[in-house]
Parts: C-alpha cells; sequence; structure tokens
C-alpha cells in the first residue's frame, strides 16, 4: 500500500526560517522519515513528506515542543491531608484516593496520586484549589495526568511530585537518547523503551536508586507539564536503558516515545492547514 502524503502549511513569519527547516528535517529525519520538502511562500512554510508508520498525532508532534521531565514522586502525610476531606464537599468532580488518607499503609506509589478528577473543565481549579490548601513551601507540587484513566467514569489523576524545592528537574529532554514503543511478541503487553544519553544514564540509576529505597515509588515521566507515565521501580537501573509497561494501548505508548524522542523544539509553530492523499 503507498505510504499517504501530507502537505501542511506552517505560519513562521515571525520565525527565522532557515533554522526552523533545519530543525524540522532533524526531526523527521529522527522518525525514519527522509522525504520531507520545504518551500516558503508569503511567510508560510509548506512542508510536504510522507507520513511514515505515524499517526496522525504523532506526525503533528513533529511541529509542536515537547518538554520532558523526569521527577521524583511524593505523598502527603494523613495528619495533612484531613483538610482535603472536605474539598470532596465543595468539589463534586473531585474524589481523594483513599490510599493518601491512610497511615497504615506505607506503599507510596498507592499515596503518589492525590486522587481524581472527572470534570476537565473543572481540573485547574480544582488542582490550584488543593495546591493552596497543601501549601507545602514549594517542595511537593501537583500535576494532573495527560491521559485519562477508566473506571466507571473517565478520570484524571492528581499527582503529588516532590521537587526537592529545586527548579530543575534531574532528567529532562537533554538527557534523552531515543525512545521506541513496541508490543511484546511472546506476551502481548505494550513496552516503551527508553536509551538515555552517558550523563542520562547516571541520573536515572540515582533516581531509580532513591525509588526503589523509598517503597518502590513511582517516577513521573512530565510532558508539558502533565504526567504522561507514572511507572514503580523495581530496582536499580544501571546501563542507560529501561523498559516501561502498563500502558492502555499502543497509541499511548507510541504518543510518549515520540515526544520523549523529539523532545524541545526551540520555535512555536502554527498549523494553518493540512491535506493528506
Amino acid at each position: 500500500m503507498p505510504q499517504k502524503i501530507v502537505t501542511t502549511s506552517i505560519d513562521i513569519k515571525n520565525q527565522p526560517s532557515q533554522k526552523v527547516i533545519e530543525a524540522l528535517k532533524q526531526r523527521f529525519e529522527s522518525l525514519d522519515i527522509f522525504d520531507a520538502s520545504f518551500t516558503i511562500e508569503n511567510k508560510q512554510l509548506l512542508v510536504t513528506s510522507s507520513q511514515g508508520d505515524l499517526t496522525i498525532d504523532q506526525y503533528n508532534g513533529i511541529f509542536q515542543n515537547h518538554t520532558i521531565e523526569f521527577w521524583h514522586t511524593g505523598f502527603f502525610e494523613a495528619s495533612e491531608l484531613s483538610e482535603i476531606k472536605d474539598l470532596k464537599k465543595t468539589f463534586r468532580s473531585f474524589t481523594p484516593n483513599i490510599y493518601t488518607t491512610n497511615s497504615n499503609n506505607p506503599s507510596h506509589g498507592l499515596k503518589a496520586v492525590l486522587g481524581y478528577c472527572t470534570n476537565i473543565d473543572s481540573i485547574d481549579y480544582v488542582q490550584n484549589q488543593l495546591s493552596a490548601t497543601l501549601d507545602s513551601g514549594n517542595e511537593m507540587q501537583l500535576f494532573r495526568s495527560k491521559n485519562t484513566i477508566f473506571t466507571s467514569k473517565e478520570v484524571h489523576q492528581i499527582f503529588v511530585i516532590d521537587t526537592d524545592k529545586q527548579k530543575k528537574a534531574p532528567i529532562n529532554n537533554t538527557h534523552i537518547q531515543a525512545a521506541e514503543a513496541r508490543v511484546n511478541d511472546m506476551h502481548g503487553d505494550i513496552q516503551l523503551f527508553i536509551t538515555f544519553t552517558s550523563d542520562g544514564a547516571k541520573r536515572f540509576e540515582n533516581m531509580t536508586k532513591r525509588a526503589f529505597q523509598n517503597y518502590n515509588a513511582p517516577i513521573a515521566i512530565l510532558i508539558n507539564n502533565e504526567v504522561a507515565s507514572a511507572p514503580s521501580v523495581q530496582g536499580v537501573i544501571a546501563g542507560g536503558k529501561c523498559q516501561i509497561s502498563g500502558f492502555q494501548s499502543l497509541a499511548e505508548a507510541e504518543q510518549i516515545a515520540t515526544s520523549l524522542s523529539l523532545g524541545n523544539l526551540d520555535y512555536e509553530l502554527r498549523i494553518l492547514n493540512q491535506e493528506i492523499n
């Protein structure tokens, strides 16, 4: 079957066109698309290429910024959470995680999710109110999940991130070398494989050592300030490679892999029009 050809018109009137083209060319090649052509007309950049094996959402990720951060997760002690029980009455769309208020359960992984929000339109307000209620001096911060999970309703999780009062994440875009999503042929489960740079490998080993010693705590992978994945750490991981499972679909894992592979784009690009043939 012939590959689909995608023609995308991008507004570049406030951007350095040649630098944008070079950055996009590198991104296309990193996703094994080598036939991209670029034409500048009337302050618009016309990009034509095959779609490859990418979904259209993955393809359009080429033109987007992907800020990647790996953070330790944290949790609040049960004694600190008495006030959020009352927030359930105020915000009907918010449900506290029962494990966060159970002082007898030591599992860090269960406590890293503060609660759940069933209304995407109110999640920003709920998150801000929770942050104000649980003021921890900027050490513990709250971030929503990028994707919903399926219970009796579609809900977003609200995660607790332990920043150690640091402004920069221990691992960011510059520490990722490659990422790929695959289906395990033997078991059929979906896995995300990440390869780190030499510096990233050392940082990831240190992160997993701390997480493993802390009741197998999850490490949160944030993409554009949303938690895309928060896998529990089952041991210290050395060598610069890791694999993550537990995804709801291959598309979800592929989207994360694409974002990790592409990383930051120094330019704000706006798609004006797109045709697929």
